[in-house]
């Protein structure tokens, strides 16, 4: 996108349009809708769009989390039924038809577009299940996002796996389907942990890390300013408000050792001078 040459920036609007493609075969949109966050985060460091072209790119953008949210559970259905067409006109059509026969006015309809769209009722089961039926964790899943996050998986084969499945569960109350995974988030963790004031104090200490971390990576980007094109790749897990800390720090650890190991082999290795 930085490119001079039109080529280059065509094959990257091309790998934008590949990945909706993709969302759509497999009906899921998450990756999708980040990776277009973060994307719009770089095409506006470029053009720098004034306040009212923004306006435009974010009412658009909640226009069509919307219609995403609106249309996911039928197309998804149809899509996972084994349906060999073209998706694009699928999705088209159950939007369509989903806004002719849905009462978005109603209270029903919004409420329940609302769930989908906030963590609120996630963290309010929690809250309502610990500690009167589920004792707090004590630090239990913190240590153990920790150990996931510095030992690989041969060495600790026990480990937590990634999902959140188990955890939401437990401090929820909330059954799920088989096929069905939901993070317990940050918030919902910290508070499951430590309760109110200590979740608050957590959540503070969590910051403060996250400002370290990206402090140096400003500091390095001083000297290797191709750095900043890897903090996609970066907080890909970090910035997902439903992401548990077991994958948010192993992501951000693993993550931090690949970048680190790609500039060192490309300044070490292939002299480049990044």
């Amino acid at each position: 996108m930085f490119s001079p040459s039109r080529k280059d920036r065509i094959i990257f609007y091309a790998a934008i349009g590949y990945l909706f493609m993709r969302s759509l075969d497999s009906a899921l949109f998450h990756d999708f809708l980040l990776w277009g966050a973060f994307f719009f985060m770089l095409w506006a460091l470029k053009y720098k769009p004034d306040f009212k072209k923004k306006m435009v790119i974010f009412l658009s953008a909640f226009l069509l989390i919307t219609g995403i949210q609106i249309v996911k559970g039928a197309f998804r259905q149809q899509v996972w039924n084994g349906y060999q067409g073209n998706k694009l006109s699928l999705f088209m059509n159950v939007l369509s038809e989903e806004l002719n026969t849905s009462d978005l006015s109603s209270d029903a309809e919004q409420q329940e577009l609302n769930v989908r769209l906030n963590q609120g009722w996630i963290i309010s089961a929690i809250i309502k299940e610990v500690p009167e039926d589920q004792p707090y964790a004590d630090g239990e899943t913190v240590k153990e996002a920790i150990s996931a996050s510095l030992l690989p998986r041969f060495l600790a084969p026990g480990k937590t796996i990634a999902g959140g499945r188990e955890n939401f569960q437990k401090y929820t109350g909330i059954e799920l389907g088989k096929n069905t995974s939901m993070g317990m988030s940050m918030i919902g963790e910290a508070y499951a942990n430590f309760g109110g004031y200590g979740g608050i104090a957590f959540m503070l200490g969590w910051g403060f890390l996250l400002v370290l971390y990206w402090n140096k990576l400003l500091d390095f980007s001083k000297n290797h300013p191709l750095l900043i094109f890897f903090i996609p790749l970066l907080f890909l897990q970090v910035v997902k408000a439903e992401t548990e800390l077991v994958v948010v720090l192993n992501h951000l650890v693993k993550a931090s050792i690949v970048v680190f190991l790609f500039f060192w082999f490309a300044k070490k290795t292939l002299k480049w001078e990044i």
